[in-house]
């Protein structure tokens, strides 16, 4: 970008900070300037300075653009979007710390969380108890004179319905809330509610004596 944009050559006089927010502003007015780097500094030339902008909406405000700014007149000589990667890296931090969305979403995100450990923790602790008994460390719990207890056999549609749209309903939820606001932010946290509140039920029955036997 400073190669694109040609700077005046470098001296002492210096555009105000106020001319050169007015200028970025006026050249990108749905864009909002989140920190200015003065000439010298690792984020500019020494012979412009940088200003970083961020959008108005909920997605867009998580997107960082660059430009830059003649030091010496204040005149925006150079505005380069971000490259995509750069653009889903951004994107990506707010669905991994899930700080977006206000206090309802986030508390579906914490439990979600929550949930998500305690499956993985119980699959490792369930994986390690096989190996054990396939190695003889000792006998099944469900060893005797009890007959075998068959499964009923299910279709996969049948396996796999509940899980696909639980994950489904999660995905809307989470796209829903990083791109729109307002309303939408209050259907989204609804929609993980729902989720959450599905498992729960399923994890309270599967514990139930009707459903171990």
């Amino acid at each position: 970008m400073a190669q694109q944009g040609q700077s005046s050559p470098a001296g002492a006089d210096r555009a105000s900070l106020d001319t050169i927010a007015a200028a970025v502003r006026k050249t990108e007015p749905s864009m909002t300037v989140t920190t200015i780097a003065f000439p010298g500094t690792p984020f500019s030339s020494g012979n412009h300075i940088a200003i970083f902008l961020t959008g108005n909406s909920p997605l867009t405000s998580r997107i960082l653009k660059p430009a830059l700014a003649d030091a010496r007149t204040g005149e925006i000589v150079a505005v380069r979007d971000m490259p995509w990667y750069a653009t889903a890296l951004f994107m990506s931090q707010s669905l991994h710390f899930g700080d977006y969305g206000g206090l309802a979403l986030k508390v579906a995100w914490a439990v979600m969380d929550v949930i998500a450990i305690v499956i993985l923790g119980s699959g490792i602790y369930l994986w390690v108890v096989r190996q054990r008994r396939m190695r003889g460390y000792g006998p099944p719990k469900d060893a005797g004179d009890r007959p075998p207890v068959r499964r009923a056999r299910l279709s996969r549609w049948k396996q796999w319905k509940l899980p696909l749209s639980l994950a489904l309903l999660t995905i809307i939820g989470l796209a829903v809330s990083l791109i729109w606001a307002g309303l939408w932010v209050a259907t989204a946290s609804a929609a993980l509610s729902i989720a959450i509140g599905v498992m729960i039920v399923g994890a309270a029955q599967k514990r139930r004596p009707e459903h171990r036997k």
